[in-house]
């Protein structure tokens, strides 16, 4: 990166530590390519999220209300995926 770059988002984004490189923000993996494109992704946070199951028994109840564990279990999911899915870096 040259150094007027390094400077100019320095003083745009008064961050307490940088990284040169590569490294983590925000639950994202960030790094710089040789040619100074930039990757992210999230691959260890969606690793770690995990899955609800639904018994087969439980499927079949169709007109049964969402019992108050399954739905925190649901809204951890959903929380998971809404963070992963959210792209805005500005």
């Amino acid at each position: 990166m040259k150094k007027g770059v390094r400077v100019q988002l320095r003083n745009r984004y008064p961050f307490k530590y940088w990284v040169v490189g590569e490294g983590k923000f925000l639950g994202r993996n960030v790094k710089q390519l040789k040619d100074f494109s930039i990757v992210i992704d999230q691959s260890d946070c969606a690793n770690k999220v995990k899955c609800s199951e639904i018994s087969k028994e439980r499927r079949k109840e169709k007109d049964q209300s969402i019992a108050s564990n399954e739905l925190k279990q649901f809204k951890g999911v959903l929380g998971a995926a809404d963070w992963i899915g959210f792209r805005s870096i500005d």
